[in-house]
């Protein structure tokens, strides 16, 4: 579970519902000051708060809902499995599911195994240290 310190520094939650869905597509106001993300639902619903007009000129922000290698899992599930990686270290499996809690430890291990240790960005770094001095 999410503590309240870290609701509170997520930047990408909708500032209506505050709905956090890391791969979801979101609204970004391009008139309101800051980054005013809204979620689909609610700016469809046409939201307008504190300065926030439904009529102020917008873009799409894209956190990532693409997949990189392989469909299922998307670009955002990647920076979580990195981010997860970062603060538990290599292998202990159980605790990244506190990022990516609809993945069990078995799925996010194979799929690291798969892509960052024999695939695409292992043969990657190969390459590139073939090539190096150090």
């Amino acid at each position: 579970a999410m503590s309240i310190n870290e609701f509170e520094e997520r930047d990408d939650k909708c500032v209506n519902c505050l709905e956090i869905n890391p791969r979801e597509v979101k609204i970004k106001c391009e008139e309101c000051p800051g980054d005013l993300l809204l979620c689909l639902e609610c700016f469809s619903c046409g939201v307008e708060l504190g300065q926030h007009k439904r009529h102020h000129s917008y873009s799409f922000y894209d956190p990532g809902s693409f997949p990189l290698f392989t469909p299922g899992w998307c670009a955002a599930d990647e920076l979580q499995l990195l981010e997860a990686l970062e603060e538990f270290g290599y292998g202990d499996w159980e605790q990244c599911t506190r990022y990516l809690n609809d993945r069990s430890s078995g799925e996010i291990s194979s799929h690291f195994e798969e892509f960052y240790l024999s695939g695409v960005i292992a043969d990657a770094v190969k390459d590139y240290f073939k090539g190096s001095s150090c």
